[in-house]
């Protein structure tokens, strides 16, 4: 097996093993902040129905209409509110909206939604690094040599695959990606990548520190 498929297979794993964990964390998310509304099974709280004067498949998350939707549309749903549910984006973090919504794909018997072979978003994964992170942090993860002097930083704050770094929980690399370092080092990445984008990133990031 050549090394380049060796690679993305280790970050497809790494990216569905996320996405597992990610789910998990959802779920404690969902039952403290959407289970009042949605019930435990995503099905709809009736008496919250007929509380809110709704259609009962407004509060329905497993029916066809809401899992046709794409993770971004759901995700921006959650973050600004939708009809009369509220917005949560200043409530939650980019990483906890996420990870409800990978555990509301599970409800009604469902799976968390593919973006494709592991393969195909290991690449896609790969491509966003490659755009958004390497002139910084090198083709590998562990830092670009010429960037140390520009940062004036030392080699630790570049390289990812340390055991600082890869110590910290998936939540916590989210959120430095998505709101910048705490030194101001590294710049947010919130409006600039999309919620998907960055979870697949903590993910290649995961597979590069599994090469080192």
């Amino acid at each position: 097996m050549g090394q380049y498929t060796t690679g993305w297979l280790v970050a497809g794993s790494a990216i569905m093993m996320a996405a597992a964990a990610a789910a998990a964390t959802g779920a404690e998310t969902y039952a403290k902040t959407c289970v009042s509304c949605h019930g435990a099974d995503g099905r709809g709280n009736a008496n919250m129905v007929k509380a809110m004067k709704v259609d009962a498949s407004a509060l329905d998350l497993t029916d066809a209409a809401t899992r046709a939707e794409s993770d971004a549309d759901l995700i921006k749903d959650t973050t600004d509110g939708k009809g009369k549910m509220p917005p949560y984006g200043k409530k939650l973090g980019a990483a906890d909206i996420a990870a409800v919504i990978a555990h509301v794909r599970t409800l009604g018997g469902g799976k968390p939604a593919a973006t494709g072979s592991a393969p195909a978003a290991a690449g896609g994964a790969a491509a966003t690094w490659t755009k958004s992170c390497k002139s910084c942090h090198g083709d590998d993860a562990k830092g670009n040599p010429k960037m140390l002097k520009a940062l004036k930083v030392d080699a630790a704050a570049i390289d990812l695959t340390d055991a600082p770094t890869q110590g910290k929980s998936d939540a916590d690399l989210t959120g430095i990606v998505t709101n910048g370092s705490a030194n101001k080092k590294m710049t947010a990445f919130g409006k600039k990548l999309k919620p998907e984008e960055i979870t697949g990133l903590v993910a290649y990031i995961r597979s590069l520190a599994g090469k080192r």
